[in-house]
C-alpha cells in the first residue's frame, strides 16, 4: 500500500503497469485501493508509522465507542454494553490492521445505521440520497464498498416485498419504491466514478471469484473452535434470543434480517466477521429500543410506526418526529466537551510524532514489527545485498514477504505478493502446490526466470529443500525467514 502511495506522489498518477513484480512485469495493473494508499503514503511522510498506527487506532476506538454509547443510550447498562463490546472485538480483532479495510469497518457501520433509521421510520427514505457521494468516496478507498450496496440492495427488496404483505415497510407509496430503486442503481453507478472505470469493479471481481482461503489467511472460512469464531456465535445466539420474542409479538423489521446475511457471509470468508459483528450490534440497538419505547396500552412499537404517516416523504406526524429524536441513531449527548480528552490526547500524538519528539506510546520511532513475522533481523543482509545487484534484479521470495520487500528493498523485483487478482488463479495454485509439497518446482521457476537471490519463510518446505541443495546457499537466518543466494554468482 506505501510503495504504490508513494509512486503516486512521486508521479502525480495512479498505477496502471505493474512495475514491482518480474513475473507479471508491464503488465497492465489496477490500484483497487488507490485513494486510500495515497493518504497512508501522506500520513506515513508526515508521521511515519506512528502516524499510520495512530490514525486506525483512532478510526477503530471512534468507531466501537460510537456503538457502545448506542447500546448505552438503548437502555443497556454500561456493563453489559461493555461485554457485548467485548465479544465484537473478538470477533473482529484479527483484521485490525493499519489497511484500507479500516475504511469499510467503518463506512459499513455507518451505512447500516442509516438504512435502521430509516427501516424504524425515524428518517425519510429522502434522507439516503447521502449514500451517493459516500459510494464515491468509500469505492475509491476499499472495495468494501460492495458490502454496503449489496445491504442496501437487500433491505431495498424486502422493503418492496413487506410493504404490500405486512404493511411493515418505510416504502408507502409507488413513488418511494421508485424513489428507492433508483437510488440504488445510482450508488452501484457511483463507484464507476474512478481513474480506472470498469476496471475496478472487475478487480474485485477477480478477486471475490477466486477461492483465496488457502494463500489468503482471511479469505479463508472461518473455524468455530477460533476465538472470531465462537465470538461470533455467542453474538449470533445473543442477538437470536432478542429477535425472538419480538417476532413472536409480530414486530418485524426488514433490517433486522440483516445480521442473519453477515453470518452465513461470515461463514465463508472470515474477513466477513467483523462486518457482522458491527451490523449486530447496531441490530440489538434497534431491538433493544424498541422494546424500551413499548406503549402502556400493549401495542407494539411497530404498530405505532405503521401510524407514522408520511405525505409523499415530506410531512411526518408528531409521532414520526418523537421518534426521529428520540432513537438510538442520535448523537446528542453532553455537548462537545465530552470529545476534550481524546481530541487533546490524538492531537499531542500527532504533534509528537510530526516534531520526531521519541518519548513511550505518543511520540515517534517506538513502533516495531514483529520479528517473528517479518525478516526484522536479516535487515542489514537484505539493504546490503540489494545494493549490489543491478536495478530489476529478480528475488524469489514468499507471498508473505512480498510487501515488505517492495518497501524496503524497492531495487528488487518480486517473485509475487498478495495483489492475486494480478497474479491470477493459475500462478497461485501452481505456488501453494510448491510451497506446500513441491518444492523442487522452484528449480523451474529459476531456470525460467533467472533468479538468483530467495527469501522464504524459516522451516518452510522450501527453506528445508534450499538448505540441502548444494547450488544454494543461505546468507543469513532470523526468526521469521531464510535468506539465500544462488552459489557463484
Amino acid at each position: 500500500h506505501l510503495a504504490w502511495g508513494e509512486q503516486m506522489l512521486q508521479t502525480g498518477q495512479v498505477p496502471r503497469v505493474e512495475r514491482f513484480s518480474f513475473t507479471r512485469w508491464g503488465q497492465p495493473v489496477v490500484a483497487d485501493q488507490w485513494l486510500a494508499e495515497l493518504l497512508m503514503a501522506l500520513v506515513h511522510r508526515l508521521a511515519d508509522w506512528e502516524g499510520l498506527l495512530l490514525l486506525t487506532s483512532t478510526a477503530l476506538a471512534g468507531l466501537y465507542g460510537w456503538m457502545g454509547g448506542r447500546l448505552v443510550r438503548a437502555g443497556i447498562t454500561p456493563l453489559w454494553s461493555a461485554g457485548i463490546l467485548a465479544v465484537v472485538f473478538l470477533a473482529s480483532a484479527h483484521n485490525f490492521h493499519v489497511r484500507p479495510l479500516t475504511a469499510t469497518l467503518v463506512f459499513q457501520a455507518v451505512w447500516f445505521a442509516g438504512l435502521l433509521a430509516v427501516d424504524a421510520g425515524r428518517t425519510p427514505i429522502r434522507r439516503l440520497w447521502w449514500f451517493v457521494p459516500l459510494s464515491v468516496l468509500w469505492s475509491n478507498l476499499h472495495g468494501g464498498v460492495l458490502a454496503g450496496l449489496g445491504t442496501l440492495g437487500l433491505c431495498t427488496a424486502f422493503w418492496l416485498i413487506l410493504g404490500p404483505l405486512t404493511h411493515q415497510s418505510p416504502i408507502r407509496s409507488v413513488g418511494q419504491g421508485v424513489q428507492v430503486v433508483f437510488l440504488v442503481g445510482v450508488c452501484g453507478l457511483a463507484i464507476l466514478i474512478n481513474p480506472y472505470g470498469m476496471e475496478l469493479p472487475r478487480t474485485w471481481y477477480a478477486t471475490l471469484s477466486m477461492d483465496l482461503g488457502q494463500w489468503i489467511q482471511e479469505h479463508r472460512p472461518w473455524r468455530p473452535a477460533e476465538p472470531a469464531g465462537w465470538a461470533a456465535i455467542v453474538l449470533f445466539l445473543g442477538y437470536t434470543a432478542v429477535l425472538v420474542p419480538r417476532l413472536r409479538r409480530k414486530e418485524f423489521r426488514a433490517a433486522w434480517t440483516m445480521p442473519i446475511i453477515w453470518f452465513l457471509l461470515g461463514m465463508q470468508r472470515v474477513r466477513n466477521l467483523p462486518l457482522f459483528a458491527e451490523v449486530t450490534t447496531l441490530t440489538l440497538v434497534e431491538l433493544f429500543f424498541t422494546r424500551r419505547e413499548a406503549p402502556a396500552n400493549g401495542s407494539s412499537p411497530s404498530v405505532l410506526r405503521n401510524q407514522v404517516s408520511y405525505s409523499g416523504g415530506q410531512d411526518r406526524s408528531l409521532g414520526a418526529q418523537r421518534l426521529e429524536t428520540a432513537g438510538p441513531p442520535s448523537l446528542s449527548g453532553h455537548g462537545w466537551q465530552k470529545y476534550m480528552i481524546p481530541i487533546l490526547l490524538v492531537g499531542t500524538a500527532i504533534v509528537l510524532q510530526i516534531v520526531d519528539y521519541q518519548t513511550p506510546l505518543l511520540g515517534s520511532h517506538w513502533v516495531r514489527f514483529s520479528p517473528d513475522r517479518w525478516p526484522v533481523g536479516l535487515w542489514e543482509e537484505l539493504r546490503a545485498a540489494s545494493r549490489q545487484v543491478p536495478e530489476g534484479e529478480a528475488i524469489f521470495n514468499d507471498l508473505d514477504f512480498g510487501g515488505w520487500l517492495i518497501y524496503f528493498t524497492p531495487r528488487w523485483r518480486i517473485f509475487i505478493d498478495d495483489r492475486c487478482a494480478l497474479y491470477g488463479r493459475a500462478f497461485l495454485e501452481a505456488y501453494e502446490q510448491s510451497r506446500r509439497g513441491n518444492p523442487a518446482q522452484l528449480d523451474q521457476w529459476q531456470r525460467e526466470y533467472g533468479f538468483r537471490w530467495a527469501l522464504v519463510r524459516r522451516q518452510s518446505v522450501w527453506d528445508r529443500y534450499l538448505a540441502s541443495q548444494s547450488r544454494w546457499e543461505c546468507v543469513g537466518r532470523d526468526e521469521a525467514a531464510a535468506f539465500y543466494q544462488l552459489r557463484g554468482h
